[in-house]
């Protein structure tokens, strides 16, 4: 620890908060990849059918 300069998370508490921390950082990750597949799903969504372009020279 001494090289590292870390220092020890004596008491359950300081645990507990660590642990939270992690679980709370992780749900936040999964609910912004959850919303960024979303948006992004809806915008593959295919649009309304597009007539065929027809050309000038025909005409």
């Amino acid at each position: 620890q001494n090289r590292m300069e870390l220092t020890s998370l004596a008491g359950d508490y300081k645990w507990l908060t660590c642990i939270a921390f992690a679980i709370v950082l992780l749900l936040v990750i999964e609910a912004m990849k959850f919303v960024l597949r979303r948006m992004r799903s809806r915008s593959d969504a295919p649009a309304a059918p597009v007539a065929p372009a027809t050309s000038a020279s025909n005409a």
